[in-house]
This record gives C-alpha cells, sequence and structure tokens, in this order.
C-alpha cells in the first residue's frame, strides 16, 4: 500500500477513529462515493475569491458533510501573496488540493501539479491541508494567475487515489 494514513484515535472502551485520512487504495468491501470536488481559477492577476468557481458534491454519502459554499477560498488578498483557505463548516475537515495551472510544480511554492485528469493524481501529489471548524486555513505560496482542484470527504470516510473517491 502506497501514501499515508492520517487518524486521530480515542481510546474509550473501544478504539474510535475520527478524522479524515488518505491513502491509495480502500480496503476491499467498503462502500465508496464521489468527494466534494471544488474547482477554482484565479486569472487577469484578480486578488480575494476566485474569478470562476465550480463546486461538485456527491448526491449519496454517509456521515456529516461540509457544503462547497462554506469552504471560502482566497488567492493574494489581505497583503499575502498566496492562497488561503477558511472552513466555515461545524466539523473537521482535510483539504487535498493540486494545481492544474498557475504556480509551477515545484514543491518550494507549496502546490505540486495535478495530473491531467486531477481525479487520477497521486496521493504525494497533493497538499493536505487538516482544519478544524472555523479555522483559517494554512497560506501556500501561490502565484495570482491560478487554478486549483480541492477535494475532501465526509467525516466518516477517508479519502483515496487513483481514482479520486471517498471511501469508510
Amino acid at each position: 500500500m502506497f501514501g499515508t494514513t492520517w487518524r486521530l484515535a480515542a481510546l474509550t472502551v473501544g478504539v474510535a477513529v475520527i478524522g479524515a485520512g488518505c491513502t491509495e487504495n480502500p480496503v476491499g468491501g467498503m462502500s465508496s462515493f464521489a468527494p466534494v470536488w471544488i474547482s477554482a481559477s484565479w486569472s487577469g492577476g484578480a486578488a480575494g475569491v476566485p474569478n470562476d468557481r465550480t463546486n461538485r458534491e456527491p448526491r449519496e454519502f454517509f456521515g456529516s458533510l461540509c457544503p462547497a459554499v462554506s469552504v471560502n477560498l482566497t488567492n493574494h488578498s489581505g497583503g499575502f501573496a498566496g492562497l488561503n483557505i477558511v472552513n466555515n463548516c461545524t466539523i473537521p475537515v482535510t483539504y487535498f488540493i493540486c494545481v492544474t495551472a498557475g504556480s509551477p510544480a515545484q514543491p518550494t511554492l507549496g502546490l505540486e501539479q495535478c495530473a491531467q485528469d486531477p481525479f487520477d493524481t497521486p496521493i504525494n501529489q497533493f497538499k493536505i491541508i487538516p482544519l478544524f471548524p472555523g479555522v483559517e486555513g494554512d497560506y501556500v505560496n501561490a502565484t495570482p494567475d491560478l487554478s486549483i482542484q480541492v477535494f475532501y470527504c465526509s467525516d466518516e470516510a477517508q479519502l483515496f487515489t487513483n481514482p479520486v473517491r471517498c471511501s469508510g
């Protein structure tokens, strides 16, 4: 198995696993569903909210799901030359982000290139940003003209790649 699994565990009478995870392939027999997918782009040196944004949410899922409209994305605003994410949801969310245009695939910029089809992007090419409710996110250095792909799952599922999907 390739990739890394991220989990927060609490031990009481049994073990409860909370949070979001990531790995290459799910264990057989797990149910899966499409992730929330946000495609956002800034062009013409625009700052603030994206010039173009498309949100897609799964029709079927399990657990609690943060609506895509609750995720604030800004670029080059507030005096910072980069991308900012704010989790306005009531649950923790782990965001998986890659770039389709703009910042070249250089780890020093904090974003790596998505595969030609973003759903085929390997797990090691995502910037992974876990955020608690109401928390302003991680600033990522980025160019003003930028196109990104953001994926995430419900609170009871993990993100898997090849292709990108949620399972649990």
